[in-house]
């Protein structure tokens, strides 16, 4: 196919939007003749995977792209409907579906309901959803510390929760033949968000913490402090 002098749009990271951000909703809705369509909204959030706007979108819409007020893109647009809220998939995971695809992999984009948002906070790990399907799923991590630098462990386990073996002092027992590491996002700061994409078989997981932090003279492990939580693959 001849693009002839098509230009390269830029993008941002979705990440990065706050609630209320000016945003607009570019494509054909209705099929109505002429130039693409311009709808002008505000960012509202984070909708589990998705970017969630009040800009009216309609049948048309739909792989269109939702921009900043720069021609940012941030997002590709899914779907849309009443109440004024249309949902976008954020656009680093929209590339990282198209390089796949351009390799050979095949996947389509619902592939994306494989994304889950997760916070870790002192002293917790929350998880959007408590399981999902086998098969790829990235984890999206955000550190609402307020304070503390945190990681994100992910492991296969046949024991439960209260089960898993610990050391002496108090941490996982990351070496104890139970636990199958399976990856990790290493220390990152409060206010920061990391992201990780793993191949998770049909199973038992733990998504824990497992780094210290010196109190008083003694290093108190975040797991022993809660810093864990069971995740289910089917």
């Amino acid at each position: 196919m001849d693009t002839g002098s098509v230009t390269s749009v830029q993008t941002t990271d979705p990440d990065e939007l706050s609630a209320g951000k000016d945003l607009v909703a570019v494509g054909y809705p209705l099929d109505l003749p002429g130039e693409a369509k311009i709808t002008k909204g505000t960012f509202s959030g984070h909708t589990d995977s998705y970017l969630q706007t009040d800009a009216a979108v309609n049948p048309g819409n739909s792989g269109g792209p939702l921009a900043d007020l720069c021609g940012r893109v941030v997002g590709v647009i899914r779907l849309g409907g009443g109440e004024n809220i249309a949902l976008a998939v954020p656009i680093d995971s929209a590339i990282a579906v198209r390089e796949r695809v351009q390799k050979g992999g095949g996947e389509a984009i619902s592939e994306l309901s494989g994304e889950i948002n997760v916070t870790v906070q002192e002293y917790s790990i929350n998880p959007e959803k408590s399981s999902a399907r086998a098969g790829k799923i990235t984890f999206k991590v955000e550190n609402k510390g307020p304070t503390q630098a945190h990681e994100f462990l992910v492991f296969k386990t046949d024991l439960g929760v209260d089960e898993l073996p610990t050391q002496s002092d108090g941490p996982l027992d990351e070496e104890d033949p139970a636990l199958e590491m399976i990856d990790e996002i290493t220390e990152f700061n409060p206010g920061q968000k990391k992201s990780l994409t793993v191949e998770l078989e049909a199973g038992k997981f733990i998504l824990a913490c497992n780094v210290g932090e010196e109190t008083g003279g003694q290093v108190e492990p975040h797991y022993k402090q809660g810093m864990h939580t069971a995740f289910t693959v089917e």
